[in-house]
């Protein structure tokens, strides 16, 4: 049926699911499952910026 799938997830509740759903598929059909995520790194800037804002907290800890 399928040789590759592909599944993204962003880490959240559904994209999980999405994720099982996905395995359970490839393990039925044989294929390989492949599982993205793309991020954008955060700078020493954005968490400065981030701290004058009203906005979610970040842990600067995890900057790289």
């Amino acid at each position: 049926m399928f040789q590759n799938i592909v599944v993204g997830t962003d880490g959240s509740d559904t994209a999980r699911i999405a994720v099982q759903r996905a395995l359970e598929l490839a393990q039925a059909s044989g294929a390989t499952l492949h599982v993205v995520h793309a991020y954008q790194p955060l700078t020493h800037t954005h968490v400065a910026a981030a701290g004058m804002t009203t906005g979610p907290t970040i842990d600067v800890g995890q900057v790289n």
